[in-house]
């Protein structure tokens, strides 16, 4: 699930977007970080739907009111600052 060639995909994913990511303070290793955690929370939804299940909908509001809101926070937080962070984490 979070193979290389996973990741990749995950990353060309994510730069197909309307985001400027570029203008967001995301690099390529910040992308790639992105798409690993996407295809993390992908996977635990496929793996545990959750009790009841969520599809549809459900699922979408799930995502929306928790990952949504943390993604938006740091690409409003990244704007403002200079620089960019290198591979690691570390600025």
């Amino acid at each position: 699930m979070t193979s290389p060639a996973a990741i990749e995909f995950a990353r060309s994913l994510l730069e197909r977007t309307a985001v400027d990511w570029d203008k967001a303070g995301y690099g390529r290793a910040e992308l790639d970080e992105l798409g690993e955690f996407a295809l993390r929370v992908l996977q635990s939804l496929v793996l545990d739907p959750g009790t009841p299940p969520r599809s549809g909908s459900a699922l979408r509001g799930f995502l929306r009111r928790w990952v949504g809101p943390a993604i938006a926070c740091d690409a409003t937080a990244r704007s403002r600052r200079p620089g960019r962070m290198r591979a690691g984490g570390r600025p």
